[in-house]
């Protein structure tokens, strides 16, 4: 199914890192890789959450977007920094899933909640999968995926050359940015372009309109990437059987992508609805990869969040 945008403006809103404007409290709760940043309501008003899981080079933050064309109905939403990221400890020195998973289980339980509906962006759409199809304390109840089914992602790790003939763009991307985040003297000269404005147009594969892209949005991106969670992230993703692993999922998925995404772009949606053909599948027109920032109310009716 396909979404277009007409009436909607593009990037309605910037990045707010302010939990007050949602009506949100902050919370530093304690995991096995240390303190984890949280974002609740104050009050639990039923015992399922929606637990928002953001990509890698953002945080929390990348999804006040989407509160704000949600309005009142985040009651019971739940965001997080994964360990690592902002202001999220990672003292276990790696990204596992299953380490990962299950200390959000714990930081679920200890806020009151049984259940969970998981949304995740990219990377974190990967995690939202992965912890659907293995055992949980914690029961799923669905899966919100914005451009999170990650097969770009999975066959850049784990066969580079091979991707780098088939899908030269987003394996390319990956790399590069892979490699730009590992050392201060490549992040200093991404620091260097967005200062002087330049930055914007390289982000052409993943950002449909970058010179219409939030500031501050586009500064996160600068910010967060952090190249030891970037590695964490990549490595856990090394022999990982999407495939046989996610056709075992039985909750119903919700899946929305952006039409000019070049990073998980058509081929990588094809696989992912050979592989899960009940899910439900959107394809938001004028829209990249960061569409729950560039088409909030879009992609909140998309992922079935309203």
């Amino acid at each position: 199914m396909r979404s277009g945008s007409e009436g909607l403006d593009y990037c309605p809103y910037d990045l707010s890192d302010d939990p007050a404007e949602f009506g949100l409290v902050r919370d530093r709760l304690s995991t096995r890789f240390g303190k984890m940043l949280v974002l609740r309501r104050p009050e639990r008003r039923t015992d399922e959450a929606t637990l928002l899981l953001h990509g890698v080079g953002a945080t929390w933050t990348t999804w006040t977007p989407l509160l704000r064309a949600a309005g009142d109905s985040t009651a019971e939403m739940v965001l997080v920094d994964l360990p690592g990221f902002g202001q999220s400890e990672n003292r276990l020195g790696h990204l596992k899933s299953l380490d990962v998973a299950a200390e959000l289980g714990v930081v679920l339980a200890q806020l009151g909640y049984r259940r969970a509906r998981l949304v995740g962006h990219s990377m974190g759409g990967l995690l939202a999968l992965d912890m659907a199809a293995r055992p949980q304390a914690l029961e799923i109840s669905s899966l919100h995926l914005a451009a999170g089914s990650g097969f770009a992602i999975l066959n850049a790790v784990n066969h580079p050359w091979r991707s780098l003939v088939r899908a030269p763009l987003p394996t390319s991307l990956f790399w590069t940015l892979y490699a730009t985040g590992r050392t201060r003297a490549s992040r200093a000269v991404v620091t260097t372009l967005h200062r002087r404005g330049l930055l914007g147009p390289l982000f052409w594969p993943v950002i449909t309109h970058p010179r219409r892209f939030p500031p501050r949005a586009l500064a996160a991106l600068v910010t967060e990437m952090a190249p030891d969670s970037f590695r964490h992230a990549a490595a856990n993703l090394a022999g990982y059987d999407a495939p046989s692993r996610w056709a075992s999922i039985d909750v119903p998925v919700h899946a929305v992508f952006g039409q000019k995404d070049r990073f998980v772009d058509a081929s990588d949606r094809k696989t992912f609805t050979r592989i899960k053909p009940q899910a439900s599948c959107t394809v938001i027109e004028d829209a990249s990869h960061f569409l729950h920032v560039e088409r909030p109310h879009e992609a909140l009716a998309a992922l079935k969040l309203g």
